[in-house]
């Protein structure tokens, strides 16, 4: 019983562009996330994708909304499938966060798995979750194709779960492997283990101008 699922990252917003952590803000698509979420729904028109998951925040909804129109399915909507919680980061830039708040930066550098961002969540936390929706919808949907739409961080655990690393290790090996923008991510999942076709492929943005 093998289940294909098509992982996506959401398209771009104004805060890619600027650098700065999105956490579980709502910001909506920027005009090019939206020109990149119809050339991958373009792209994945022929697919065959049966159901179709996103995160419920804007960035990922929006992103999953036009796909569906494309392919003629709905979207539910999942808030386990958010972004990790980056709490008072949300907002700033990196260099705004070392110079804001150097102590609690070197404490969670320190053990950036467990330590969570101030009056957010931690790595680890978002890795139990995002795995725990996986699972639940591989099992929801045998020998199905599936469509999920997340978030860089998701797209991060979801693939790391597959190649069976565990939160201890992956937390080292995320920075490995990019899940840029609009990006598409292929897993096939059976009772033996779990399949990986394609990581970060955005050969579907080719024609966009640069920025």
């Amino acid at each position: 019983m093998t289940t294909r699922l098509l992982l996506v990252r959401h398209a771009e917003t104004d805060w890619n562009l600027e650098g700065r952590y999105q956490g579980q803000s709502d910001l909506p698509l920027n005009e090019r996330g939206r020109k990149q979420a119809k050339l991958l729904a373009e792209r994945l028109r022929g697919e065959g994708i049966e159901a179709i998951y996103a995160s419920d925040l804007s960035r990922a909804y929006e992103t999953a909304k036009i796909i569906a129109e494309a392919v003629g399915q709905e979207v539910k909507a999942l808030e386990s499938l958010r972004e990790v919680d980056t709490g008072v980061w949300t907002g700033l830039t990196f260099e705004e966060v070392e110079s804001g708040y150097p102590k609690h930066l070197r404490e969670w550098r320190a053990d950036p798995l467990r330590v969570r961002r101030l009056e957010g969540e931690s790595y680890l936390a978002l890795f139990e979750r995002t795995k725990a929706a996986i699972r639940e919808i591989v099992e929801a949907h045998p020998e199905q194709t599936v469509l999920v739409v997340g978030h860089g961080g998701n797209m991060k655990c979801i693939v790391l779960d597959a190649l069976g690393v565990g939160a201890d290790r992956g937390i080292g090996m995320a920075s490995r492997f990019a899940a840029d923008n609009a990006s598409l991510h292929i897993l096939q999942y059976d009772g033996d283990g779990v399949l990986i076709e394609t990581i970060n492929d955005t050969c579907h943005l080719d024609q966009l101008p640069t920025k």
